[in-house]
């Protein structure tokens, strides 16, 4: 089950996927929709729960001010919607 998913626009995923193969994660996406990517990252078992959460809060601001976009929560705090 995944720990956390990120809807972001469609090819932002490939921009950033260097960045978040660093991290232990195991990465799933989804390109099914024509306007969006779904990312679902799953946190590695060795990994503690709040590192994992910090180092994404930190991707995800970083995605942010570089992209100039926004993000809301969905999915009891599951998922993160990018969008302008």
């Amino acid at each position: 089950m995944a720990d956390i998913s990120f809807i972001v626009p469609k090819g932002l995923y490939d921009r950033y996927k260097g960045l978040m193969s660093v991290l232990k994660m195991d990465i799933t996406l989804s390109q099914e929709d024509p306007q969006m990517d779904v990312i679902v990252m799953t946190k590695a078992a060795d990994t503690r729960q709040q590192d994992f959460l910090d180092l994404l809060e930190v991707i995800r601001l970083h995605i942010c001010h570089c992209e100039d976009l926004m993000s809301d929560t969905g999915g009891v705090g599951k998922a993160w919607i990018f969008h302008r």
